[in-house]
């Protein structure tokens, strides 16, 4: 048995902030750094306050358009080798490709105690323009066998191998970034380092 698959999606994402001021900066009473408890008032652990009652201005901080293609080719095929015995085998070849452009977003700046008062862009929440395309390439080859042994119409005995590889999320929604880097994956701190994704630029 042969096959070939073939599909496209496209990602858009948009992000946004809701608590916000009506002209898009953070919630808060002064604007300028005064102490991490200036912009949210405290709450009585004991007698919590539930009900939000202050400016909800919802407020674009991110927009990003990606697409990505997929063309996977797979074999795979029974050998019956004698009464009893049978082989299998399978392969599988797999191209991931994503593109993604970033818009640029007028966004608030938190204040810090470096820069207590930052100068803020006039239009908050607003778009500026696109960025550099970016792009990434995966390519994907698995494979399986097994070899079955059928003493018996009804039995049967078998022993098989095989490996599985799942293309990143860089080339699942299209997020690459025009740098890779090297180092160990958190989430798997067991199996060694990992490379990211190279992305170049279209």
């Amino acid at each position: 048995m042969t096959g070939l698959s073939l599909s496209h999606e496209k990602f858009d994402f948009t992000g946004y902030s809701e608590y916000r001021n009506p002209n898009g900066w953070a919630f808060s009473g002064p604007q300028t750094y005064d102490g991490p408890d200036a912009y949210y008032p405290l709450m009585n652990l004991y007698d919590p306050n539930s009900l939000y009652t202050g400016p909800r201005n919802r407020t674009l901080t991110s927009k990003t358009s990606s697409e990505q293609d997929n063309t996977a080719l797979y074999a795979f095929d029974t050998l019956r080798l004698t009464e009893h015995w049978q082989l299998s085998g399978g392969v599988r070849y797999e191209v991931n490709k994503a593109e993604s452009i970033a818009y640029g977003v007028n966004v608030y700046t938190a204040p810090t105690a470096a820069a207590p008062n930052p100068t803020q862009p006039a239009n908050v929440g607003t778009l500026t323009g696109t960025g550099t395309p970016t792009s990434a390439t995966t390519h994907l080859f698995s494979w399986r066998a097994g070899l079955a042994y059928k003493p018996v119409e009804n039995g049967t005995f078998y022993v098989s191998y095989g490996n599985s590889k799942t293309p990143s999320v860089a080339t699942v929604n299209g997020t690459c970034v025009a740098t890779s880097t090297t180092g160990m994956d958190p989430r798997s701190p067991d199996r060694g380092p990992d490379k990211s994704d190279r992305c170049a630029r279209a």
